[in-house]
């Protein structure tokens, strides 16, 4: 299990891009798995739009700025909880 934080700005989340995430300040870093928390703490306010096909983590957590969630199709899978900031 790994952390992964959201660092693409306004873009793709699928299954095949790494330039969007950080784990432990490493960019690229493979895309999440199931077993995998997810983190959008990034300044600013940000267009994430999910891919095709699903996605997956263990547990998402929107904390900081302002995210608006699309898709193209996909849905994102979690196996935990989900947190979304107030402002979100």
């Amino acid at each position: 299990m790994s952390d992964y934080y959201w660092v693409g700005g306004t873009a793709t989340w699928d299954a095949t891009t790494t330039s969007v995430w950080s784990v432990g300040g490493s960019t690229p870093a493979t895309p999440p798995t199931s077993s995998d928390n997810v983190f959008f703490n990034q300044a600013g306010t940000h267009t994430v739009t999910i891919g095709a096909s699903n996605v997956n983590c263990a547990a998402l957590t929107v904390s900081a700025s302002t995210y608006t969630f699309s898709t193209s199709g996909g849905s994102v899978i979690t196996n935990g909880s989900i947190t979304l900031a107030s402002s979100t």
